[in-house]
């Protein structure tokens, strides 16, 4: 699993990135965490608001920080997609 925090490295995006860490380890799941500043790749985020948060390349949420719940249903959901395709 791959779950990307889009944000030029503002307080939200750092509390975003903390919020996806406890809900993986909430959840026992293992996945690659990556913090996206590069101005290059947040351009066609920018019009959804910061931060964004991808999971495995679908973008789950734009312009807010969601509770570590929500995160931790959105990876439970991904992972149903991956046993299901």
């Amino acid at each position: 699993m791959l779950v990307k925090v889009l944000g030029p490295g503002c307080f939200n995006c750092e509390l975003l990135e903390r919020r996806v860490w406890k809900a993986l380890s909430a959840a026992r799941v293992s996945a690659t965490v990556e913090k996206v500043a590069d101005l290059d790749e947040l351009e066609g985020y920018w019009e959804r608001g910061m931060p964004c948060l991808l999971i495995d390349g679908q973008l789950v949420c734009a312009g807010r920080v969601p509770e570590t719940g929500e995160i931790a249903q959105w990876i439970a959901d991904a992972l149903d997609a991956r046993r299901n395709s």
